[in-house]
């Protein structure tokens, strides 16, 4: 886009941007090319799920203006097959979320859209329960997760209750008119729509629903358990007081909070970084854990569907839990404990932990394997079903987990409960968490997963990104350390290498911009884009045998110094291809 084209797009934008100080900001910034280009000349992409970015003017931000055009969008996809579908709506307490819904449930009832639109916050898996509770054609949640606390975000859920796939996300993307004038979406007043019926607040029962279905998820709840005293933070998030509640109701009474991050707060005035996977988010609960003394800290990110656990023994050891850790526990713990009547299964995206299949294997269960995002998690789980199976567990190693399918997204509310009660039933014995991970490591191979994401800045950086993708592929490593590569797996042609024998195949997964290789010792590594950040993700597994004559810290300890050697040779991989 050339200068002045981008100054007259600017002007456009600026004449009907419903925020008065973006509007001002960019009547400033006419003649200040580089914001103009920062701002305007590459708009946020609609992609993973939705459209998620920074808080700010132009439509390469997060604002008014970008949610009236995107929901027209979605809206405009829904009317292709319903005059008059329903949406159900919800937000977080990041900044803009009440506004952004708010304004989504016009553009949407002045398209003739029906919309169930939460009063209060409501933390995702709320939101994605209430899709299907309601038979709705669609919801939309306004967050941007664990995101910094200057994002925002739209996920877009469709009537199963699941993100969208493609080719729905195309539609949308497709639809989203960046240029035509607002005023050409039609945005009638909540009090007119609200007489007209078109917008209601979701049903009252709906809440208590939700509740009562994570807890029927739980295995063995009468089973004999050691009262444990827990830790918890919300992060300043919306799950809060939907967790206290769950966890009470399951029978676990000494709950202790971090009062300064109980409340519902989108300043986030305690965490620079609101991500529960950072080490440096999770220090007051830290803190709360030694002051309390809590054998066991949970933690929800802001909008609830992920959960971080934390333990601390007798002695004041802490254990930070990773994804692949909590989802291989639960796993097992719901397969050895569960309902073994039909057939079951579970499910794992390909970054995830490749020991779930061992541990499937031992009850009877089917491990299925998905791409990256729980879109393809909660489908993989419902074709199971209508096949015949009993979806049990899915997980992602990114803290995200899913029990059953009264929520076909992550949740780390129900997630919450069943680490509860597993860590107290496991107390009766006198173990722990990590004394029942080392059991399954010694029961089949001890795995550790590692990862590190490569930032790209500026403007070019998916075109950078997309360049170092292409140079792995044009010239891949045959060499991780010491260890030849035996396969090489690429989603985006479908191929399947092996080596040395050079027979090709074909994947079963669907197309994706991911890169596998497996080495002769059994660890992996893979490549792939974020969908959501401009960051290139590198993923390393450690395989090793278990050795009973040695302690499991121990064990433990080495192979994530092995996982982290491939991590590195890995980055340098790519590195020397940059």
């Amino acid at each position: 886009m050339t200068p002045r084209s981008l100054r007259e797009f600017a002007i456009q934008w600026m004449a009907d941007d419903p925020e008065a100080q973006h509007a001002a900001e960019v009547q400033e910034r006419l003649d200040d090319e580089p914001w103009l280009s920062e701002h305007f000349a590459t708009p946020l992409d609609f992609g993973t799920a939705g459209i998620r970015g920074k808080l700010g003017a132009g439509p390469a931000f997060m604002n008014r203006a970008l949610v009236r055009r995107v929901t027209a969008a979605v809206g405009a996809t829904l009317s292709e097959r319903s005059a008059s579908a329903l949406v159900v709506i919800g937000f977080d307490a990041r900044d803009g979320s009440r506004l952004f819904a708010s304004d989504a449930a016009r553009v949407l009832g002045g398209l003739g859209h029906r919309v169930r639109l939460f009063e209060q916050v409501v933390p995702t898996p709320r939101l994605a329960h209430a899709v299907t509770w309601h038979r709705a054609d669609a919801g939309l949640m306004i967050t941007a997760s664990h995101n910094p606390p200057k994002d925002n975000g739209i996920k877009v859920y469709d009537a199963l209750g699941a993100q969208i796939v493609a080719p729905v996300d195309a539609d949308i993307r497709r639809r989203i008119n960046w240029i035509a004038p607002l005023t050409s979406i039609a945005t009638p007043s909540r009090e007119d729509l609200s007489k007209a019926q078109l917008i209601e607040a979701p049903d009252a029962t709906a809440h208590d629903a939700w509740l009562s279905a994570a807890l029927n998820q739980r295995v063995a709840p009468h089973v004999e358990r050691t009262p444990l005293r827990i830790g918890y933070s919300a992060m300043h998030g919306v799950a809060g007081e939907d967790v206290v509640a769950v966890l009470q109701r399951a029978g676990h009474h000494d709950v202790r909070v971090v009062s300064a991050q109980q409340s519902p707060d989108g300043a986030f005035p305690t965490l620079p970084n609101p991500n529960p996977q950072d080490p440096s988010a999770l220090s007051k609960l830290v803190a709360l854990g030694i002051e309390a003394d809590c054998r066991l800290l949970l933690a929800n990110d802001p909008d609830g569907d992920r959960l971080a656990v934390v333990t601390r023994d007798a002695q004041g050891r802490q254990r930070v839990f990773s994804g692949d850790e909590i989802g291989l526990l639960l796993a097992a713990d719901l397969l050895a404990h569960g309902d073994r009547s039909t057939p079951r299964c579970v499910v794992a995206s390909l970054v995830s932990s490749g020991l779930l299949s061992d541990v499937a294997k031992t009850y009877g269960a089917r491990s299925i394997e998905t791409l990256t995002g729980f879109k393809w998690i909660s489908r993989a789980a419902l074709a199971a079903e209508e096949n015949g199976e009993r979806f049990v567990f899915g997980f992602e190693e990114a803290i995200g987990y899913c029990a059953g399918l009264h929520v076909r997204d992550k949740d780390g509310v129900t997630a919450a409960v069943l680490v509860a009660d597993l860590a107290a039933r496991l107390a009766t014995t006198g173990r722990t968490l990590e004394d029942a991970l080392y059991e399954l490591f010694e029961a089949h191979q001890l795995v550790v997963n590692v990862q590190q994401a490569i930032r790209f800045e500026g403007p070019h950086a998916a075109d950078e990104m997309a360049d170092a993708m292409t140079a792995l592929r044009n010239s891949p490593p045959r060499l991780f350390g010491a260890h030849p590569v035996q396969q090489v797996r690429d989603l985006l042609s479908g191929q399947v290498i092996h080596y040395p024998a050079n027979d090709v195949h074909q994947t079963t997964l669907p197309s994706a911009d991911v890169l596998e290789w497996r080495l002769e010792n059994g660890d992996r590594v893979l490549f792939r884009p974020s969908g959501t950040e401009p960051k290139l993700k590198i993923y390393a597994e450690r395989r090793r045998d278990w050795q009973t004559d040695k302690p499991g810290v121990t064990q433990h300890q080495a192979a994530k110094q092995e996982a982290h050697r491939l991590l590195e040779q890995a980055a340098n991989c790519l590195r020397q291809r940059k």
